[in-house]
């Protein structure tokens, strides 16, 4: 009160006053000590009697930092983009023989003349928006449960996916949520509920007759998009959900990740939750335990691209008397062989968390002690690794990635005739040059 106005509000006096002000920022990871990396080891082994029961489903977490760069990095064996061949969706597969994804809406519409939206709002360069490594294009689309024509106040319409897994396993799938025009007006109102339900229902796709030219063929069969929101809806009001969570606040784009069993089915709901519609750009699968199918050891890479994208080693160059680095390795490790077992999944984010600030506190230590330098390399590749794992993103990983899509974009268009057509006639599509894919991508370009 006693100081002048000029020295009140100076930079120098508010600097020297800020720590009164506000908490101090967190303190740097420290890395794990030994007795607390064997206590980890305990409670990590002790979760390998039991196997995950059939069926199952729990929440993984949320992975905010990969966006739009998902190819490769997730849905590494299946996927489907949502809309973005409008009105069809694309899908990024070795084939239909292990999984399936089929959608609809909830029954709580305007019966047979509603159905579930396709809906493209175009390209852009946006890196919230996925890249479609099929056209080489990033592509901002969705499906839409059209409740933007429903009142406010109304349960549903709601999105609803039969998820079929066909091969034994633990699988993480991956949804990915962008609020693409969420920064004004009722777009902001997006809040949804994710739930999972076991279901012994299977997809049969409709067929028709072959009739000679100028008859018209007839359907075989019934129309099964409608049961999927029926049948949700009635096992909703019947049981539990195995497993569920929300998403909401998710205009940078999130990909929101679950853990189910298989061989089973599932009916997931997307509830619309009183928002003003319900929107999702994408479904992903990749295998995280079990005997990996004969596709993924063929041709493991990026499905029906082939282009090779292998994720980082990691490194076993520690020396068998250096107890810690190894007990660092063991216990990631141990976290991968667990996920197929009772207990698993809640040591899995957390322990890889601890794991990975033991890394960086390690890398650090490392570079300021000048004498230690037996496992720089060690850390330094550990570290490299576990970044892919937890879906962080590094200089050197991104520039791989911007750069293994350029090559498998070109390739895919100069063998196929058909994707070349369409790129050089769709005026929507900019021209499928190597400086054209750069800009899309974010790379520089000269």
């Amino acid at each position: 009160r006693n100081l002048k106005p000029q020295t009140q509000f100076s930079v120098g006096h508010i600097t020297k006053i800020m720590p009164t002000l506000y908490p101090p920022f967190p303190s740097l990871p420290k890395p794990l000590t030994l007795d607390e990396l064997k206590i980890m080891s305990k409670r990590l082994d002790g979760n390998t009697s039991d196997f995950l029961p059939i069926p199952y489903a729990a929440y993984l977490g949320e992975d905010w930092k990969t966006q739009g760069n998902w190819t490769g990095r997730i849905g590494r064996e299946w996927a489907i983009a949502c809309a973005t061949q409008a009105p069809f969706d694309t899908y990024f597969l070795y084939s239909h023989t292990y999984y399936y994804v089929q959608p609809a809406i909830g029954p709580n519409c305007q019966g047979k003349k509603d159905a579930i939206r396709r809906y493209n709002r175009g390209n852009d360069y946006n890196p919230k928006t996925l890249w479609n490594s099929f056209s080489g294009v990033r592509r901002q689309a969705e499906w839409d449960d059209h409740g933007e024509t429903y009142p406010w106040h109304l349960d549903g319409p709601d999105i609803w996916y039969l998820l079929e897994i066909k091969h034994k396993g633990t699988f993480r799938i991956s949804m990915y949520f962008v609020n693409p025009d969420g920064h004004s007006g009722p777009n902001r109102m997006r809040d949804y509920l994710i739930e999972f339900y076991p279901t012994d229902m299977k997809w049969e796709p409709l067929r028709y007759t072959t009739e000679p030219p100028g008859v018209p063929s007839k359907p075989i069969g019934i129309d099964m998009t409608p049961l999927i929101g029926i049948n949700g809806e009635n096992s909703a009001h019947k049981k539990l959900p195995l497993a569920r969570s929300r998403v909401r606040n998710f205009w940078g784009g999130v990909h929101v990740q679950f853990v189910v069993t298989g061989p089973q089915n599932y009916l997931v709901k997307i509830d619309r939750n009183y928002s003003f519609n319900t929107i999702m750009s994408s479904v992903a699968i990749d295998q995280v335990f079990g005997e990996p199918t004969e596709e993924v050891k063929e041709n493991y890479g990026i499905p029906f691209l082939f282009v090779p994208y292998t994720p980082p080693a990691f490194p076993r160059n520690f020396s068998v008397q250096d107890y810690y680095t190894k007990r660092v390795y063991a216990n990631w490790g141990t976290l991968d062989a667990i996920y197929g077992f009772k207990g698993g999944i809640e040591h899995q984010r957390k322990n890889r968390i601890l794991l990975y600030q033991t890394t960086l506190a390690m890398v650090k230590k490392n570079k300021e002690d000048k004498n230690r330098i037996s496992h720089n390399k060690f850390w330094e590749e550990f570290e490299h690794a576990a970044k892919w794992k937890l879906n962080l993103w590094d200089d050197e990983q991104l520039k791989e990635w911007k750069e293994t899509m350029r090559q498998g974009w070109e390739k895919l268009y100069n063998n196929h005739k058909a994707l070349r057509r369409a790129a050089d006639v769709d005026p929507q599509r900019p021209k499928h040059s190597e400086e054209s894919i750069k800009k899309i991508l974010g790379i520089p370009t000269n």
